[in-house]
């Protein structure tokens, strides 16, 4: 006598669907699709799984779909962070470090149009501000440089030209540090620069001044068009 099974479904199922498969329940049993559970997002760890019910073909998990900087294209698959100059990474378990090196980012940058001129062998303030250091991320542990850039010229002898930072008092270069500094003998204008070496971060609000000397008395020293960046 013939089961029910077979009397409910063609024996060659190539093209038709099999009717009344039981939920399996060893390895290796016929097996029945899971079309009510939510599949599990991506893990840390690869797992065979435990279950005998297969997924449906139209699943979809949980995730990150693709990464791409700006308007460039779509990434998918590995994708490496590339750490350049000045930035570094670093990773501990699953966290990646961004870190900046500082002078590399988020500089406080001023200019002056106008010629200035210190007229003797003592050091002249030709330009004073107040800056906050607070509000700017300077980079690694705080440390920062600062650059001074200027057209210079001499009416005789050497002229010193310094970017103080610091000073305990406006008006008096007491109490300042020379972060940047470069010399000219130069009697005609030429266009110079320096990079001073880091230093920490002095944070609230600071004197910083743009200063010249002579080493020759009643002695002028120029600069225009000169600026000063610190980050």
């Amino acid at each position: 006598m013939a089961s029910a099974d077979v009397l409910q479904r063609l024996l060659d199922a190539n093209t038709n669907r099999i009717a009344n498969v039981g939920t399996p329940t060893t390895a290796s049993d016929a097996t029945i699709t899971d079309n009510s559970t939510s599949p599990q997002n991506p893990a840390a760890a690869a797992s065979a799984g435990a279950s005998f019910l297969a997924a449906s073909i139209g699943h979809v998990h949980q995730g990150v779909h693709s990464v791409h900087a700006d308007a460039l294209t779509n990434l998918f698959g590995d994708v490496q962070l590339v750490s350049c100059s000045g930035i570094t990474l670093s990773s501990a378990g699953n966290a990646i470090t961004v870190t900046a090196a500082g002078g590399a980012v988020n500089k406080i940058t001023l200019g002056e149009e106008s010629q200035k001129y210190s007229t003797t062998n003592t050091e002249d303030i030709l330009a004073e501000y107040a800056l906050s250091f607070d509000d700017v991320d300077f980079g690694v542990a705080g440390n920062i440089q600062a650059r001074l850039v200027g057209i210079v010229k001499v009416g005789g002898g050497s002229g010193t030209y310094n970017l103080r930072v610091g000073a305990t008092a406006a008006g008096a270069t007491t109490g300042s540090t020379i972060r940047a500094t470069f010399t000219t003998a130069s009697t005609t204008e030429v266009s110079l620069q320096n990079l001073g070496s880091a230093f920490t971060n002095p944070t609230g609000v600071v004197i910083v001044q743009v200063c010249a000397i002579n080493t020759t008395a009643a002695t002028k020293s120029f600069i225009r068009g000169f600026s000063l960046s610190i980050g």
